[in-house]
């Protein structure tokens, strides 16, 4: 028992908590108590219960060999991006970070430490609120499409999997004994789903009526369509986290780099444009609590450069006064001189 709670606390907590909420939702729906039309994504009772968003994507279906497959995958790579997971000043719209100087940014990067758990649910949160607008576009354009566009979680579940094959392509899980790079894991979870299910003979038997008939089926399938949606959503946000706000960010301690990237922007066509599109990026991908944290460290910025300038300012004085009683001086010591030359 002891070995269980220990491997249990070794799951990071957005993980964990996923994990159980999934099995409780499912034990609920074995028995009864829940039924599944309750899991089910329909935008016309999100308004009369409202409490279906928690639970849309914790439902894997009842207890059952798929429903472990489903946890397995959670703890394993869901629990592996969960740890790996840090924002950095990449994220963060440039005027938060200018000029910062050392210490505030150790202060900022601490910041980004101990908020990971929150960021790493605001992604997900970012994450399962596209998947919901693209099933809800769906839903709008063509209606009911079946079980694989209507239960959210295992849609959340597969782009997990994608973006962590994506942003760890050479880690491994282990399918049924036999060990899978991660890169390979979506796709090939996706043919042995496809294989066992009803679409696949169906695919076959529109094969058999012709080639065209049968390729119109393959990729107007509701399994396909999710796969379609999955690639989309997954793709796009580890796109955005790892390629675009890392090209377009630019580290402004100092003020050459600045000048040189404003030269740039003058002399490159569109840039301009390209940079607005990325300040946007930036915008969205910003947890809302580094407003905050940003502006008390800036306010701590300005405070320093405040006392500083004071600081010089009084040293300035205190050099000038010293100056004027040392002038003063000087001129004493003059004019007493002089006097006992007279005299003489």
């Amino acid at each position: 028992m002891d070995r269980v709670i220990q491997m249990v606390r070794q799951i990071p907590p957005i993980s964990r908590s996923w994990l159980a909420l999934a099995i409780v939702v499912s034990i609920l729906n074995s028995n009864n108590i829940l039924p599944t039309l309750k899991f089910m994504f329909l935008p016309g009772r999100i308004g009369v219960e409202p409490w279906r968003i928690l639970v849309l994507f914790c439902y894997f279906g009842p207890l059952s060999v798929l429903l472990i497959i489903h946890l397995i995958n959670i703890r394993d790579a869901m629990s592996a991006l969960e740890s790996g997971f840090i924002n950095d000043e990449s994220v963060l719209p440039e005027w938060m970070t200018t000029d910062l100087d050392e210490l505030l940014r150790d202060q900022l990067n601490a910041q980004f430490e101990r908020h990971r758990v929150r960021d790493f649910a605001y992604f997900l949160g970012q994450m399962a609120t596209t998947i919901t607008l693209e099933i809800y576009i769906i839903y709008r354009l063509f209606g009911y499409t079946g079980p694989s566009l209507v239960f959210l979680g295992p849609i959340l579940h597969d782009s997990i999997v994608y973006t962590w094959g994506k942003t760890y392509p050479e880690a491994e899980m282990f399918l049924l004994l036999v060990p899978l790079r991660a890169k390979y894991t979506y796709w090939v979870l996706e043919f042995i789903h496809f294989l066992i299910s009803p679409d696949f003979f169906d695919v076959v038997r529109a094969y058999k009526v012709g080639f065209l008939t049968g390729l119109y089926k393959l990729f107007t399938y509701p399994s396909t369509v999710k796969v379609m949606v999955v690639v989309l959503v997954a793709h796009f946000w580890w796109f955005m986290r790892s390629f675009i706000t890392e090209s377009m960010y630019n580290d402004t301690k100092t003020a050459s780099r600045r000048n040189w990237k404003n030269a740039y922007n003058e002399i490159a066509p569109g840039m301009s444009t390209r940079n607005v599109y990325c300040r946007i990026v930036q915008v969205v991908l910003t947890p809302p609590w580094y407003w905050l944290i940003s502006r008390s460290i800036r306010s701590q910025q300005r405070i320093r450069a405040i006392l500083a300038a004071r600081m010089t300012e009084l040293e300035a004085e205190v050099n000038v006064e010293a100056n004027a009683e040392a002038n003063a001086e000087a001129i004493t010591h003059g004019e007493g001189g002089t006097g006992d030359i007279a005299d003489d």
